[in-house]
């Protein structure tokens, strides 16, 4: 009873592995979209890797030799008629649909080329960024896709980085992806503490077969940067607004985010134009801050000048391990509001003789956000007289406001004499001070019209006489050429 028992279960097998060995060797092949072709007498077409050639037209049995090569190798030949179909592997198949061998000047057959239907393995590899700083959680997806036009079974996907990864698996498996479909596996790694910048590549594997066991495989990578561990952070925090007669604050914050202790760290920072130190003699600080340590420095500024201002950055500088590196802070902006004023003073006349009259202008424009209560004062040189005009303004100057005055004056000496600038006083409502503006300033050079040397002195002080015998006489009558040119270009202009 055993023995039958036994021989029932061996047929069972049996009959379970023929089973199988139908079902599997019965799937219908899948063709793609068919081309049709016409071929003369010795003529070749390339299709899906195979050549196929037509020669020897027999016209009394109406057929044609149909070969098929595959690199420098028949792998089939048959004598089709009309209807005729010839495959290799069914991997490719023939049907002859017509041919004509009458004239054997002209012997031609249309053929009807399938190739079978294949998938197509393709990786993609994407990160959230290209570049991660310490204790960052890479993000990788990594996308499978079928671009070919039949399913692919049984993908294997591996995946790999150097990088520890939050989930531990870096193999997947997929039973099939039908053609243009794709699956997605999305990967996070931690990144490492690290001493210097390091390159690490994702890379990724995948295989797959189709219905006839052929294996398709693809591949892909990307390359992600690390940066070393920021042995040093700093911040820098500034008043963001506030009114030209009030106070800034600057406050500056170091920290240690390192693993090893950090000596001698030199802080450095600057005053920002358009403002004055309040308090303090200096912006350079010398520390050393253990792992986690952090230390803060704080100083105020007073405004000179109103306007949107951008902020230094503070910087620190230190050396680990032999490398010296210097990390700098971010760079705050601060709209310090008020009035601007901005006064120009100009002449046309630079060079002129002893009692001619020169014309000074001044012009104040106020180009901050607040209007300004002004008072300009002008103040003459020593030799120079007031022929005419105001030496003063006293104005409210709104914002983009521009006044003017002027003034005719004369130079009494010969030699050079220095305009000083003129001074601005002004106030805005709401302030509890005065503020200060100065404008540019020029120079008026005055030479003898007669081109003769004169002894040019100023009261109580000679001016030494030049060295070199007959300089005196060059200078002077170069001067006059120029006085006389400026003149009679004045007088054309009018």
């Amino acid at each position: 009873m055993a023995k039958k028992v036994n021989y029932f279960i061996i047929v069972l097998l049996l009959l379970l592995l023929l089973f199988t060995a139908i079902i599997a060797g019965g799937e219908e092949v899948r063709w793609e979209t068919s081309s049709n072709h016409t071929l003369h007498q010795g003529e070749m077409i390339s299709k899906g890797g195979f050549v196929v050639s037509a020669f020897d037209f027999d016209t009394r049995s109406d057929t044609v030799s149909i070969t098929i090569f595959k690199g420098n190798t028949t792998v089939s030949q048959d004598v089709l008629g009309a209807g005729g179909m010839s495959t290799y592997n069914d991997d490719i198949k023939i049907i002859v649909r017509e041919l004509w061998g009458g004239d054997r000047k002209d012997q031609w057959v249309k053929i009807e080329v399938f190739l079978r239907k294949r998938p197509g393995l393709a990786i993609s590899i994407s990160t959230d960024k290209n570049e991660y700083k310490p204790q960052n959680t890479v993000s990788a997806t990594v996308t499978v896709r079928n671009n070919g036009n039949d399913k692919i079974q049984r993908v294997e996907l591996n995946i790999d980085s150097g990088l520890e990864s939050v989930y531990q698996n870096s193999r997947y498996y997929f039973g099939e992806i039908q053609n243009g479909k794709s699956e997605k596996i999305i990967m996070e790694y931690r990144v490492p503490l690290l001493s210097e910048s390091k390159y690490f590549t994702i890379t990724a594997n995948a295989s797959g077969i189709d219905w006839k066991n052929v294996t398709y495989t693809a591949s892909a990578s990307k390359k992600i940067t690390v940066l070393p561990v920021q042995y040093l952070e700093i911040k820098k925090m500034f008043t963001d607004s506030l009114f030209l007669h009030e106070t800034a604050s600057a406050y500056i914050k170091i920290r240690n985010t390192g693993i090893v202790d950090l000596k001698s760290i030199q802080v450095t920072d600057e005053i920002p134009a358009g403002f004055e130190l309040k308090n303090g003699t200096g912006l350079k600080w010398n520390l050393s801050l253990k792992p986690g340590e952090e230390t803060s420095y704080f100083y105020l500024l007073k405004p000179v000048y109103s306007g949107n201002l951008s902020v230094p950055a503070a910087a620190a500088e230190f050396t680990v391990n032999g490398t010296n590196y210097i990390v700098e802070s971010n760079r705050p902006h601060v709209l310090v509001r008020g009035p601007r004023p901005v006064i120009t003073k100009t002449t046309k006349s630079s060079v002129v003789a002893p009692g001619d009259e020169i014309n000074v202008a001044i012009s104040v424009k106020n180009e901050g956000d607040l209007p300004a209560i002004i008072s300009i004062t002008e103040t003459l040189p020593q030799g120079v007289s007031l022929v005419k005009g105001k030496l003063s303004l006293n104005q409210v100057l709104n914002r983009s406001e521009i006044q003017t005055f002027d003034y005719t004056v004369t130079v009494n000496n010969f030699g050079k004499t220095d305009f000083p600038p003129a001074t601005a006083e002004f106030t805005y409502s709401g302030a509890d001070r005065n503020f200060t503006a100065l404008s540019n300033i020029f120079s008026v050079l005055a030479v003898n019209s007669s081109g003769n040397s004169p002894e040019v002195t100023s009261p109580g002080t000679p001016i030494p006489a030049a060295s070199t015998p007959g300089f005196e006489s060059l200078i002077a009558a170069i001067a006059f050429m120029l006085l006389c040119f400026i003149k009679r270009r004045s007088r054309t202009s009018q």
